[in-house]
């Protein structure tokens, strides 16, 4: 598999949208394009089957043992049932004006938390009750942008604020606020520039379940132990991760199959069969063919699998010990990791 790699992001953007026809005329191997995420054994539910108006747009999901977990923007959470048989949903929204940011599962009791607008939170029960959650010692107009929950706090990246990372406890209570921007920096506003999403961390989970934190400007991860320390760990799994930046990779050049893509990590880590995946960017041809780019690790490095799910970009996957969901436009799949859950080769 040839790549090319245009550097200039004025050039970056006239190649994409011409097509490239500058690309070498040689021609070149298949690119690695499947359906392995949404592949025939794979279950799925259509929004708009549950009765979901189509300006509500699909924004996070998450996975319990028994159910699939969806937020869609501006304030409703689906649940799915992930046993076989007919498909049982239900749903929850929001009072107006509240938005709804980020979702987690919380491994304990089989809830999930909500981050919502003025930096609430929501926590919805694994028997459905709902409650709201005004945190004190925090007040804003600002919301959590990434929410993941540990054995006994919640930790979230907060959209206005001058740390990069805080953490509530079980009561929603802010309990500490951690990584201060650098000297100079300021908080992460609205209308920031650009640059400073590099000082933003990386808020994942290990293959054990383990809360972990990268944090790129001093590019050293952290594991949240189970009482909210962090502990310096191993680096291995963002270290070798191509980093966000204006360099657009082209595969296949010269081919009828050629796609170009941002090679960074868009989207959450999780763990397909055992092994690391950053959800990428989508992959564009010059016949304006579109797949959703997986960085898929092995060996050292991430290397990059085309997925073409029907079309459609991936938007959110989330996995765990019994199966995976992932999220569309248009729709939520989901299936449990056997025989025929397709590797990512």
């Amino acid at each position: 598999m040839r790549k090319l790699t245009v550097t200039s992001p004025a050039l970056a953007l006239a190649v994409l949208w011409a097509g490239c026809a500058s690309a070498p005329p040689a021609a070149q191997p298949a690119a690695q394009r499947a359906r392995r995420i949404c592949h025939d054994a794979a279950r799925a539910l259509r929004f708009e089957a549950v009765g979901v108006p189509g300006r509500e747009a699909p924004l996070d999901l998450a996975l319990t043992p028994t159910h699939v977990w969806v937020l869609l923007a501006p304030r409703r959470l689906l649940r799915i049932e992930r046993a076989a048989g007919p498909v049982t949903a239900q749903s929850w929204v929001g009072d107006p004006g509240e938005e709804w940011t980020a979702l987690a599962a919380d491994d304990a009791d089989g809830s999930v938390w909500i981050a919502a607008s003025s930096y609430r939170l929501v926590h919805v029960a694994a028997d459905g009750r709902l409650e709201r959650h005004a945190p004190e010692r925090v007040a804003g107009e600002g919301s959590l942008t990434r929410l993941l929950v540990g054995p006994r706090q919640i930790f979230g990246t907060p959209q206005l604020a001058e740390q990069r990372l805080w953490r509530f406890d079980k009561r929603a209570q802010l309990v500490g606020a951690d990584f201060p921007f650098p000297d100079g920096q300021g908080a992460l506003s609205a209308d920031a520039p650009l640059d400073s999403l590099r000082f933003v961390p990386r808020l994942e989970r290990d293959r054990d379940g383990s809360i972990l934190l990268w944090d790129p400007l001093e590019r050293r991860a952290w594991r949240a132990d189970d009482e909210g320390r962090w502990v310096p760990t191993g680096g291995e799994l963002f270290a070798t991760l191509p980093a966000s930046d204006d360099s657009l990779v082209g595969i296949d050049v010269g081919g009828r199959e050629a796609r170009w893509f941002f090679p960074s990590a868009r989207g959450s880590l999780f763990f397909w069969k055992g092994r690391p995946v950053f959800l990428g960017q989508t992959a564009v041809g010059d016949r304006g063919q579109r797949e959703t780019v997986l960085m898929v690790g092995g060996a050292g490095s991430y290397r990059p699998v085309l997925e073409d799910c029907y079309g459609a970009s991936l938007l959110a996957l989330s996995t765990d010990g019994r199966g995976y969901a992932a999220l569309t436009p248009a729709l939520v799949l989901w299936g449990d990791f056997d025989a025929s859950t397709p590797d990512l080769e």
